[in-house]
């Protein structure tokens, strides 16, 4: 009987060891700047990296969906890491000769410019 309760017991720190192993990850959502799907495989590559369990960047919201171990990177780190392939986020901006490398389709910014010039038009 006591080696009954002791497998029991067991099997039951072992279960709640990795129920709490899952469920350290953070999840995230903020705007990264970008165009086009190939903007979206740059975004999406870029996250493949250790400590990131999965990115979605949406091209319409172009809001970035991001699960991650706070324990491997850092917020901040990820930030970086998309500024330093050309996109825009809430707290990075990327370097003006990186954007510029990007293929034309990618140059969000002057998208962004254009599509405020013309709603800034059609309010007068």
């Amino acid at each position: 009987m006591k080696r009954c309760y002791f497998i029991f017991t067991a099997l039951i720190l072992v279960l709640q060891f990795s129920v709490h192993a899952q469920t350290r990850d953070s999840l995230t959502r903020f705007r990264v700047s970008g165009a086009c799907e190939m903007c979206k495989e740059r975004i999406e590559g870029t996250l493949k990296i250790k400590g990131v369990r999965s990115g979605a960047w949406d091209v319409d919201t172009r809001i970035l969906s991001l699960r991650y171990d706070p324990k491997k990177i850092n917020l901040p780190g990820i930030h970086k890491l998309l500024a330093d392939v050309g996109h825009d986020t809430e707290l990075e901006k990327a370097s003006d000769a990186v954007y510029n490398a990007l293929p034309a389709c990618c140059h969000y910014r002057e998208i962004e410019k254009i599509g405020n010039l013309t709603r800034r038009y059609s309010m007068e």
